[in-house]
């Protein structure tokens, strides 16, 4: 009711107008998307009987009319052409379409007021909002949960969308859609775990395969975002289950990944030298050796070790397909120790020892060397290492063990840091290619450490590679006269010697060694090799056979043990050795065209 009475001494009837919610263009049908596009809301105005508007009505009537919503009054801001008689009319944004109003007017002494409430489907946004709720009730039709809780997600993170009656059910909807997640994983990780009648690695995998399910609960559930926190019952509920779930997973996998791993090493560690896996053991065993030889002493701090392996016997074990038996041994054993358990599983080295005879270097001292210095029982290590150092042929793997003995005297009488720094020092120095930078810091260092032998050591293998070698031969000898068991330091003064041709100087390094109770296979090997170059054979063969006393399965000492008694024209002992050298390695060619030669010096002797 816009007017009660009309006309001329207001003989006329009521003016009464139809209000209707419209848009700017007046198209029809209307849709949230055009009711909502325009600067203001529009509402039409038109009369429901045979009058029409026009201006004047307007200007009397109409103008006062105005939207009351619960504190707010909002006036007519915008009016459109009159056509065929209605007039649209705009009202400011601020009005919420989603809630009820009031149309109001004020005519004469009369109010006139009109009710009015907007159907959903013309609410800002409600286009929009219909679509992912369609989509929603399909992704739950299809129980796609990671999908209902995707579009839960960007429904409750659009504040425009809480106008709608449904929005308060999301949030419910996405906590039930993560539970039935949860629920389905859970279920399948029980499905998993009974024997199965499958592979120990496939089952891994299947359990595998339900962790991203865990995780994704435990990362996504809580989103404050969307004031949704774990500190709600609900919420809080549901993440104490899935991390009950999760480490009901993380047990079921553990176990399994321990029945693989005995599956995949029980070999290693039963051994059997002469069993059905012997060539696989013998390789594996070295393969191992070389791994843990080649960490250094330095390194004692619980998962620090980093075991490396020549390319060459990666690509051997590759090539028998023991490349993961070898990776799953290094890592349980990495384990271990990060544990501060010992390093090696109890089995392994008493079964490697009973095999111990049978290889051709101290292999089970080596690895228990290591087992015991790395567990902190030094006194164990050093006895493994005389062992080791009296009866290794390979220089590579005594040089790091006596590295190791060495270690082990700092360990138990660490060295003043300023020591540690000066040999630092040096080497960088050395790298800077400064020379009196370098002299002057180990002058520091011998006047600093007069009796660390391991710093005199250092200082020679730097002043070696700076080609200086009066002051390299004087730091091994002043090494090895501190450290009398220092075998390193008297093999590279040796060795420096000989490169000389200084014959005689080279051997009284190694006969003062000798002296020193260092009567190991290196020592007389090497004073071997020195007495058959100065034709001394008889010296010779005796030091050979103090070699061969202290390992008989060197290859080369009974090659050059024929050599010498091949010198002293005793060709029957000579043929002896070649077949020994044969018998370690027959597919050696050496030690054939050796015992051709000698056959063919024999018959040109006869």
């Amino acid at each position: 009711m816009v007017k009660a009475k009309s006309g001329f001494l207001n003989l006329g009837g009521s003016r009464i107008v139809r209000l209707e919610l419209a848009n700017e263009l007046r198209l029809q049908p209307l849709t949230s998307d055009n009711v909502n596009e325009g600067e203001y809301y529009y509402v039409l105005c038109s009369p429901t009987s045979d009058w029409q508007i026009d201006a004047d009505f307007f200007a009397d009537e109409l103008l006062p009319l105005s939207i009351q919503q619960d504190d707010g009054t909002y006036a007519i801001v915008w009016k459109g052409e009159i056509v065929s008689g209605t007039i649209l009319l705009g009202f400011p944004k601020a009005l919420k379409i989603h809630q009820p109003f009031s149309f109001f007017l004020v005519s004469g002494d009369s109010t006139y007021r009109a009710e009015m409430t907007v159907p959903e489907e013309l609410w800002p946004g409600f286009s929009s909002y219909s679509q992912i709720r369609e989509r929603l009730e399909r992704a739950q039709r299809e129980s796609a949960w990671t999908t209902i809780i995707d579009l839960c997600n960007k429904v409750l993170a659009q504040e425009a969308f809480r106008i709608f009656p449904s929005f308060e059910d999301l949030a419910s909807a996405r906590t039930a859609a993560f539970r039935a997640h949860l629920d389905e994983a859970r279920n399948a990780l029980e499905s998993f775990l009974p024997g199965e009648p499958q592979t120990l690695r496939e089952r891994i995998i299947r359990v595998d395969s339900l962790r991203p399910a865990f995780r994704f609960v435990l990362d996504s559930l809580p989103r404050p975002d969307l004031q949704i926190t774990s500190l709600l019952p609900v919420i809080a509920d549901l993440m104490e289950a899935t991390h009950a779930a999760e480490l009901r997973l993380a047990v079921a996998r553990d176990s399994l990944q321990r029945a693989l791993d005995d599956h995949t090493i029980r070999w290693i560690l039963e051994g059997s030298f002469y069993g059905k896996n012997a060539l696989r053991y013998q390789d594996m065993i070295e393969a191992l050796v070389l791994a843990f030889a080649s960490v250094s002493p330095a390194d004692t701090i619980p998962g620090s070790l980093a075991p490396r392996l020549p390319a060459e016997t990666q690509e051997r074990l590759a090539r028998q397909n023991l490349t993961e038996s070898y990776e799953t041994f290094i890592r349980i054993c990495l384990e271990r120790h990060s544990r501060r358990a010992p390093l090696f599983p109890p089995e392994f080295l008493p079964n490697l020892r009973k095999d111990s005879v049978a290889f051709p270097l101290p292999y089970y001292s080596m690895l228990r060397a290591t087992g015991e210095y790395f567990g902190g029982s030094l006194a164990l290590a050093r006895s493994e290492i005389a062992t080791i150092v009296r009866t290794s042929y390979n220089a590579d793997l005594t040089r790091q063990y006596d590295l190791m003995r060495i270690f082990i005297g700092i360990r138990e009488n660490p060295p003043h840091p300023d020591i540690v720094h000066l040999l630092a020092e040096g080497e960088q120095r050395e790298g800077q290619l400064d020379t009196a930078g370098v002299h002057e810091t180990y002058r520091l260092l011998s006047l600093l450490a007069p009796t660390f032998a391991y710093g005199y050591y250092i200082v020679g293998t730097v002043y070696e590679r700076m080609n200086d070698d009066i002051r390299a031969l004087n730091s091994f000898q002043t090494a090895y006269q501190l450290d009398t068991l220092f075998l390193s330091a008297y093999r590279e003064a040796f060795s420096m010697l000989v490169n000389d041709s200084m014959y005689e100087p080279a051997l009284s390094v190694y006969q003062s060694a000798l002296s020193r109770g260092n009567d190991c296979w290196e020592v007389r090997f090497n004073l071997g090799k020195t007495y058959l170059v100065r034709k001394d054979a008889v010296r010779a063969v005796a030091e050979y056979e103090k070699a061969l006393a202290h390992n008989p399965k060197s290859y080369d000492a009974w090659v050059q043990c024929s050599l010498a008694y091949q010198a002293q024209k005793n060709f029957s002992k000579a043929r002896q050795c070649l077949g020994e050298a044969m018998k370690i390695d027959p597919a050696n060619q050496l030690a054939v065209d050796l015992m051709k030669s000698l056959q063919q010096l024999q018959a040109g002797t006869k």
